[in-house]
């Protein structure tokens, strides 16, 4: 009997054990500290651009991408000063301040203002120094109308002139339209009165933080000679940059004699006979020509002759005969020049030394500029 009494209380004793083992062992508190993360985004007040702007948080740094978005992982609990910073730039608000404490923080944003992206294209410029040189033409053959008398003219001054006519891609990037006919990003832009071009170099000037060169009411324009900012090339600096220190003949690349096709200037400008397909050539089915396509001058100008005809600053009173010294004619309402022969001329109207006269109101298919700047 009394053994069976010990069985009963070993087994109650094993029960004990064994059921106390099946419980959950009690958790250890985690004490592990909490991470979180802390996102924003840069937003352009205009057009901005908001990539690479670096953002301080701390002691810690992260640079946006190009949507302005920026993120920082792994961040403690605790508050903190969040600024952005990036050069020419400044951001509403200046800082933020963000507390970390059960969560991601989101929407931690602030707007860009100033340095905005340019959008104008600047025409490439090519340096022009001063020099004397013989304005106009005395050969045995015809120089073009108004190229008399040939007399020496001195530029005291250096000035910046294009490389190129202007082209349509960059005409349109500062006026926001195309006036041209022959539509193509880098043909020379045209259905240009000389008012046109001198509002396109005003504006241009404005654009890149100069001064605009003209005033123009109605049909009378003051050039204030002083100003920093794009103009037309004056009719004698045209001359001497188109020339490129040559001195004799009425091209920069030999005498066009006037015949057709003709072989000197067929490499150096587009004309009439090699702008359509002919015979016949009338000049119907000619049209302008990206620039640059052509054999440059020695001081690397491009189509001074032929393409579109240029352009310039001046009037077409008979030239003295007498030497001068930085020559200006002020153009008039019906008394205007343009210079270098287009694609719809023949020979005889594809001459360095020709000018032709116009009025401020013309407008043509084959009427461009290129720009000068003082120096």
């Amino acid at each position: 009997m009394r053994a069976t009494v010990l069985s009963f209380a070993v087994l109650a004793t094993l029960l004990i054990v064994l059921s106390g083992c099946t419980k959950d062992a009690p958790t250890a508190p985690d004490t592990t500290p909490k991470k979180y993360a802390v996102k924003g985004t840069v937003t352009p007040k205009a057009a901005e651009a908001v990539d690479g702007v670096t953002i301080t948080m701390g002691t810690r740094t992260a640079t946006t991408t190009a949507t302005g978005a920026y993120s920082f992982s792994d961040v403690d609990t605790g508050s903190y000063v969040v600024t952005p910073t990036k050069s020419g730039i400044t951001f509403t608000p200046a800082t933020k301040n963000v507390t970390v404490s059960t969560a991601d923080v989101t929407g931690v944003d602030f707007v860009a203002t100033g340095a905005v992206t340019p959008t104008h294209i600047v025409p490439e410029m090519v340096a022009i120094e001063p020099g004397t040189f013989m304005l106009g033409y005395s050969g045995k053959i015809a120089g073009g109308v108004g190229s008399g008398p040939q007399h020496q003219v001195t530029l005291t001054k250096g000035f910046s002139i294009g490389k190129y006519e202007v082209t349509q891609a960059q005409y349109a990037s500062v006026m926001g339209t195309n006036p041209s006919r022959w539509v193509g990003e880098n043909n020379p832009v045209e259905r240009m009165g000389i008012l046109n071009a001198m509002l396109y170099c005003n504006e241009l000037s404005k654009l890149e933080g100069l001064q605009p060169c003209y005033t123009i009411s109605g049909m009378t324009v003051t050039w204030d000679q002083s100003a920093n900012g794009y103009r037309l090339p004056t009719n004698a600096e045209w001359e001497y940059a188109a020339k490129a220190g040559t001195t004799s003949g009425n091209t920069y690349a030999g005498e066009n004699d006037g015949r057709n096709p003709n072989s000197v200037i067929d490499s150096i400008a587009w004309y009439m006979y090699n702008t359509q397909p002919g015979p016949p050539y009338d000049g119907s089915t000619a049209s302008s020509r990206p620039v640059g396509g052509k054999v440059p001058n020695a001081w690397g100008l491009y189509d001074v002759l032929g393409n579109v005809a240029e352009w310039v600053y001046g009037n077409k009173d008979t030239y003295p005969s007498t030497p001068e010294v930085d020559p200006i004619n002020h153009p008039q309402a019906d008394n205007v020049i343009i210079r270098g022969g287009c694609f719809r001329n023949k020979a005889t109207g594809i001459l360095i030394t020709e000018r032709v006269s116009g009025a401020m109101t013309d407008i043509g298919d084959t009427s461009g500029f290129r720009i000068a700047r003082n120096r």
